[in-house]
């Protein structure tokens, strides 16, 4: 097995915690993309009439200046010109003026954030860097030649510079928005932008992107000219037979974080960025192991700037070149001038890559003797698949890199079939991979990545997999933020959230889990793939208008949940006004609330309280350990247990439901007995020391001898303080066995309330109570007597409820509401 590389963390690692992308072969996610390299299929195509009539261009033979040297490319399955213009807030006027690399930008962009866990919400307004790299404008172009009939915002929806701005304006960024041209090396130049901004401070979090659509024949036509297209469209690296490169499309976005703030947020880490550099070639006379040649001309590779940017990279990173297992070649654009109307005779030596391809080989090469390096070095390119994406192109090498990374296996390069002959494979230890190999087991997880401007503008990135987390995301969210998720057991209920803008925009997502089901299902990891997918959708996911909800314990229940077709659901056009009941005495039952101690909030809160209890009115007893108690053990039934730890109980659920951002409705909260101290907490009226106090007396077991008259909780129901022999002519018992709310109890518990008048009230601003003729606006030194009065008056339950509902009835008070008490199965 490979070496998994993590032999230390520096402070300028940069983690890529997402990434989306639409690459030809209809490979628009890694399961597809992964089947297209595995299986080593092409996705060239012929250019189809809906782009442009090629056979009017290609039919003019190679000296007119107006030629398409190729008929085929590597296009996009999809259709370019479809748009979601409403979910991005744009009208349709204005969409048909953006061009189409922008709109899918800003798709792409956004299933990026999807990927890597991040609400659109959470990032508006954070120093987010964006970083566009693009190569041409066809739609621009195409929109001049008819001027009088373009768009009304053509200026603005053509702008290359709004390329990155009209993402940083959509979401709101802050942080540096730059669009680069440094032709065919421009995405991986924003890579390396975006990871300065991140190590120094500038950026939090970076979103690079790079786009390619052939829209027209304009960028063909030219490029034809200087001889860069192969005569049948295909991308053959590394061979003999290589006359120029294949076009390609491509749409890619990563989303970078330093890997300690990725780390600390609980993000997912597809891979490490260990270092990036950009250099240029200028020009001058070079002397390589068996090479010499001059740089002839702007567009001619120099192999000694490529090794120096490969020596420098690596450096910088504090990292061996011997140690890396692959490396994503840019594959080298070179050729000659030839006049126009003038064949060129000399085709296979001096255009397209034939020399490109040994040059920067031979730097390649050179590098491997300066690091010492035994193994051989593999050596593969993307766009023998997917074509040359040009302003994508940087981002497509990383891309697979990272595929690889993960599943440690090094992808086939295709149409290897006639090795150039001035590249010396195995004298310099280069080896080009023909079929699925294992990662040299060896070396360590790691993969660089050339791209070259044919302008001389070079970059070169390293990156390293991340070890595999053994736990879930749900696990580790509950290390890291137990407040927000908490591990569940296998086949225990999940709830499972999809949301859209749209009901057609649900019933997609239901076929993309769909997809993913049928694959995840089958892993050695379907417990850890089953979690991750509940805490994402639970946690990780902005909430839209249309959602479906579905609960389910494995994916084979969730797949029939998802074929039921259940209808979405639009969300209410406000927030419902949430009121929280509480209960006192009575409802208590052993291990009561155990089941939220897996939440950090919830476990911190009663901690706590215990401690409280023990410290500062010197409790004989733990509220931990009671509550911990079997059945039988359990003393909870008896009240100088059951009321505090009731009151606890419910404060730690409010403070839970606080951290879910689940809160009542200012001045909706009813109370019961005790725990009107309790509603006291939503508000924010809570002290972290409360004042000591301590409420004493009370009846004996079996209460005073008064039998029936007192009101109940409900309009028809009455508490009776009851002899122990009609015990069994009661339709229902309490659960606590002693008496309260009742007048006998008055003159034992005026003795013993101490403190009383420091402890807030259940002001009628947050709610009052079912406490009746109390006036809370008293002075402090009478609110010894709420208490009291809280004690022993009727509990006038559902005249407080009505009231609440009649006081708040201008503001349409919902009946919604959390009862905020420790029932069965917490």
């Amino acid at each position: 097995m490979a070496k998994v590389a993590y032999p230390q963390r520096r402070p300028d690692d940069i983690a890529v915690i997402g990434l989306a992308y639409r690459f030809p072969g209809g490979a628009d996610s890694d399961a597809k993309l992964w089947d297209l390299l595995a299986e080593r299929k092409s996705a060239h195509s012929k250019i189809p009439v809906d782009r442009f009539n090629i056979e009017a261009f290609h039919r003019l033979g190679a000296t007119h200046p107006d030629n398409v040297a190729a008929d085929g490319a590597h296009l996009l399955e999809q259709d370019v010109s479809a748009f979601d213009a409403p979910f991005f807030g744009i009208t349709m006027e204005e969409a048909k003026a953006i061009d189409p690399q922008a709109r899918m930008l800003l798709e792409c962009s956004y299933e990026a954030l999807m990927n890597a866990g991040l609400k659109v919400e959470s990032i508006s307004g954070s120093d987010t860097g964006c970083y566009v790299g693009c190569f041409d404008l066809d739609y621009h172009q195409m929109l001049m030649d008819d001027f009088e009939n373009a768009p009304r915002y053509s200026g603005t929806g053509t702008a290359f510079s709004l390329l990155s701005n009209r993402l940083s304006w959509f979401y709101n960024l802050k942080g540096p928005s730059l669009s680069l041209d440094t032709a065919c090396s421009s995405s991986l130049v924003g890579l390396h932008l975006a990871c300065q901004s991140l190590s120094a401070g500038e950026s939090k979090m970076a979103m690079v992107c790079g786009a390619k659509l052939l829209l027209g024949p304009h960028l063909s036509m030219w490029l034809s000219r200087i001889n860069m297209f192969s005569p049948d469209g295909k991308s053959r690296s590394f061979t003999d037979d290589t006359t120029g490169y294949g076009g390609g499309e491509g749409i890619a976005t990563v989303i970078l974080k330093p890997l300690a703030d990725a780390l600390r947020d609980n993000d997912p880490i597809r891979a490490v960025i260990k270092g990036t550099g950009v250099n240029q070639d200028g020009m001058l006379r070079i002397q390589l192991l068996s090479w010499e040649c001059h740089t002839k001309g702007i567009t001619v590779p120099n192999p000694e700037a490529q090794l120096d940017l490969i020596r420098s990279t690596y450096l910088a990173a504090e990292l061996s070149f011997a140690d890396t297992g692959y490396l994503e070649a840019h594959v080298s654009l070179c050729f000659r001038r030839v006049p126009l109307g003038r064949p060129d005779s000399r085709r296979k030596q001096g255009t397209g890559t034939a020399v490109g391809d040994p040059l920067e080989l031979a730097a390649v090469a050179q590098a491997i003797v300066e690091s010492r390096r035994s193994e051989p070095l593999y050596v593969g390119s993307i766009k023998s698949n997917i074509g040359h994406t040009e302003g994508a192109a940087g981002l497509a090498g990383l891309i697979k890199c990272i595929l690889m990374l993960e599943k440690g296996v090094i992808l086939p390069n295709i149409h290897f079939d006639k090795p150039n002959k001035r590249i010396p494979f195995e004298r310099d230890r280069i080896k080009v991979p023909t079929e699925v190999l294992p990662w040299p087991k060896d070396l360590d997880r790691r993969a660089s990545i050339n791209s070259f401007g044919f302008g001389g503008t070079n970059a070169h990135a390293i990156v390293e997999s991340f070890p595999t987390p053994s736990t879930s995301s749900l696990d580790h969210a509950a290390q890291v933020d137990a407040s927000e998720v908490v591990a569940v057991t296998p086949n225990h209920p999940r709830l499972f959230v999809l949301s859209g803008h749209e009901p057609a925009a649900v019933d997609k997502l239901r076929q993309r889990y769909l997809e993913y089901i049928n694959q995840a299902k089958n892993s050695d990891d379907v417990d850890c793939k089953l979690d991750d997918l509940f805490y994402t959708l639970g946690c990780r996911r902005s909430r839209m208008d249309w959602s479906v909800s579905l609960v389910a314990s494995d994916f084979e229940e969730l797949g029939k949940k998802l074929l039921e077709n259940t209808k979405a659901v639009k969300r209410a056009a406000r927030s419902p006004r949430i009121g929280f009941v509480f209960t006192g005495q009575g409802a208590q039952w052993p291990r009561m609330g155990v089941g939220l101690m897996r939440y950090g909030v919830f476990q911190e809160s009663v901690q706590a309280a215990d401690r409280f209890l023990s410290g500062q009115c010197d409790c004989g007893w733990s509220v931990i350990d009671e509550l911990e108690k079997a059945k039988n053990e359990s003393r909870i039934a008896s009240s100088e247990l059951a009321q505090p730890i009731c009151t606890i109980i419910q404060v730690a659920m409010i403070d839970l439901l606080r951290c879910w951002n689940i809160r009542p409705t200012a001045a909706v909260c009813v109370g019961d007995r005790i725990p009107s101290r309790t509603r006291v907490r939503p508000a924010g009226r809570d002290r972290a020391r409360p004042p000591r106090c301590h409420v004493g007396g009370g009846t004996g077991r079996g209460g005073c001898e008064i039998l029936f008259g007192r009101p109940g909780s409900g309009p028809r129901q009455y508490c009776m303080h009851q002899l122990p022999e009609l015990n069994d002519s009661l339709r229902r018992r309490c659960r606590d066995p002693r008496a309260s709310h009742q007048a006998d109890r008055e003159r034992g518990l005026r003795a013993g309330v101490e403190g009383g008048e420091r402890l807030p009230l259940a002001s009628h601003e947050v709610g009052g109570g079912p406490l009746p003729g109390f006036d809370h606006s008293r002075r402090r030194s009478d609110r010894s007597e709420y208490w009291v009065r809280n004690l022993v008056s009727p509990v006038l339950f559902s005249d407080a409820v009505s009231a609440h509902a009649e006081r708040h009835q201008k503001e349409r008070f919902d009946a919604s509401r959390v009862t905020a008490e420790p029932a069965a199965g917490c």
